[in-house]
């Protein structure tokens, strides 16, 4: 062994495993060699290692314990919401379609009075009165399949390549006879076409909403302005009436089932309470966005912001 230095692990004569080191003695045939059990080397790296191994159990433990707590009570606050926002959509749903029949009902008497009379002027106006009820009705029944078909998740979503002015057209084409009801003019500022990737279905229900609310909130002989532009890879679809406007607090709540800031028409028209919230909802499922400004007296302006490609940002 001689001219070597080094460090062996063996068992000593007790058997026992140890760590040594051989060295060399100078000028002498003989080596010095020291030994030290390995038990004593590694006791308290073994030690440190139970300990961190504890701390780390306890942290995540702990940390475990915080995101259970905290997701339970995500949970239940989504519960309760969930209940709050259920009832509250069956109370608006029961009063906005008690409200329409009470009325059609309360017509329909006095029609029957005044034709035994053969007032044909009154008949004539109940019977405009009891078409404008209905209609409000059969509104409410749209948007309300609507609604509840979108929150079971039964609602198909089919985007494809549609003409957004196109659309419009339609719509406005089909609302003409309320317009005309009130002398309200519809003023149209669109290119010939302009292409997005949308469903046509819940676009004609945003447009509807949004122009039947501006028919709604306009005065007699007043207009509606609608407009259709491209900017930077969005269509941008803008509503704007010169009715009697909003105030700020119910701009906040427009589109919150929570709320019910359901307002009466220039003529008492009544709102069914859900159709803002059906058209955030479609705009938001499109990745869109639908920005609102009002001033009490002067009028409200909604403006629809659409990705002209699907929601994920791709051009068709």
């Amino acid at each position: 062994m001689q001219g070597y230095e080094r460090v062996f692990e063996g068992l000593d004569y007790r058997g026992i495993p140890v760590i040594s080191f051989m060295k060399k003695i100078t000028d002498s045939p003989w080596f010095m060699v020291a030994k030290v059990d390995k038990k004593e080397i590694y006791s308290p790296l073994n030690e440190l290692t139970i300990s961190i191994s504890i701390v780390a159990f306890l942290l995540i433990f702990s940390f475990s314990a915080i995101i259970i707590y905290y997701w339970r009570n995500q949970r239940i606050r989504y519960l309760k919401e969930l209940n709050y926002t259920k009832d509250k959509f069956f109370l608006i749903v029961s009063h906005d379609l008690r409200s329409p029949f009470n009325s059609i009902n309360g017509l329909a008497n006095l029609m029957i009075e005044d034709l035994k009379r053969e007032n044909l002027s009154k008949v004539k106006k109940y019977a405009e009165l009891i078409l404008d009820s209905s209609q409000n009705s059969i509104d409410l029944l749209k948007n309300l399949t609507e609604w509840s078909r979108m929150n079971t998740d039964r609602l198909a979503f089919n985007p494809r390549e549609i003409d957004i002015v196109s659309v419009i057209n339609e719509v406005t084409g089909l609302l003409r006879p309320y317009a005309i009801q009130k002398s309200i003019t519809i003023i149209k500022k669109t290119p010939s076409h302009l292409k997005i990737y949308a469903d046509k279905e819940m676009m004609s229900s945003v447009i509807r909403n949004l122009i039947s609310n501006a028919i709604k909130f306009s005065n007699p002989e007043g207009k509606i302005d609608i407009s259709v532009s491209e900017k930077e890879n969005e269509a941008v679809v803008e509503i704007s009436d010169f009715g009697i406007g909003m105030k700020k607090e119910t701009i906040e709540k427009l589109f919150r089932i929570g709320e019910n800031v359901s307002t009466p028409g220039t003529q008492r028209e009544h709102g069914t309470g859900l159709g803002l919230i059906l058209v955030k909802e479609f705009i938001s499922l499109h990745g869109g966005k639908i920005h609102v400004k009002s001033e009490v007296g002067k009028g409200s302006s909604f403006m629809v912001v659409l990705p002209l490609g699907d929601h994920s940002g791709h051009r068709k």
